[in-house]
């Protein structure tokens, strides 16, 4: 799947352990509301390894937070590299493996029901907008459960 090799690859879930984030949103109110926003992302004030990091995997992007002292992040947010990279440093993850585990099972049931097409008629035309699924049962369940360990500090 992957030409990293297992130390590079234990090097990353180790700095992911450390110092990464499961990310899960339910917005409550707003035009976004009743929508599920998740993302992964790793963090430091040191540049060298988020961009190692990024280099090594080829994906996701760098993004630089000006404080008093930079803050380096990597950070994954579509749903198929999330899936990509949970698949590459779950076997090596310790610390974050549950939510590794609950976020693969929630990126894997929305890709795995895809997308509908939802047609509306606007002004004598038909249009037809691909549109995902509302989320299951299961699928707000996991979110709920990843946002209770990231609370919990797990």
């Amino acid at each position: 799947m992957s030409g990293l090799d297992p130390i590079k690859l234990s090097y990353i879930a180790g700095y992911f352990d450390g110092d990464g984030s499961v990310n899960a949103c339910i917005f409550k109110t707003g035009r976004h509301a009743g929508e599920i926003r998740v993302e992964m992302n790793i963090s430091s004030r040191v540049r060298e390894p988020i961009e190692t990091i990024h280099n090594w995997l080829g994906f996701g992007y760098l993004e630089v937070k000006r404080r008093s002292k930079p803050i380096y992040v990597f950070r994954v947010n579509t749903q198929e590299d999330m899936l990509r990279f949970i698949n590459l440093i779950l076997p090596y993850s310790i610390t974050r493996r549950r939510q590794l585990e609950l976020m693969k099972e929630y990126l894997e049931s929305r890709l795995r029901r895809g997308r509908e097409l939802i047609s509306y008629e606007r002004n004598g035309r038909v249009y037809r907008i691909p549109q995902r699924p509302p989320y299951s049962e299961r699928e707000i369940q996991l979110i709920k459960e990843i946002q209770r360990l990231n609370r919990e500090g797990e």
